[in-house]
């Protein structure tokens, strides 16, 4: 697979790609983060180190990596 090639997150079902070094959710990076406090679901490249919705430092988990 190739970075033309998706595919979907078998935990979540979004959008995966290959990047050839690992497999990245599209536009998410390759791991998802949960908010106990408000339920907030996403990513990026890289972690948030608070939750974008409601700013909470404490509550943010990592859910799962792409696969």
């Amino acid at each position: 697979m190739n970075q033309t090639q998706e595919s979907k997150c078998k935990t979540c079902g979004k959008p995966t790609v290959d990047t050839g070094s690992s497999v990245v959710h599209v536009g998410g990076g390759i791991m998802e983060q949960r908010c106990r406090n408000c339920g907030w679901v996403g990513g990026q490249v890289g972690k948030f180190v608070q939750c974008p919705r409601c700013g909470d430092e404490t509550q943010l988990d990592d859910d799962h990596s792409a696969n």
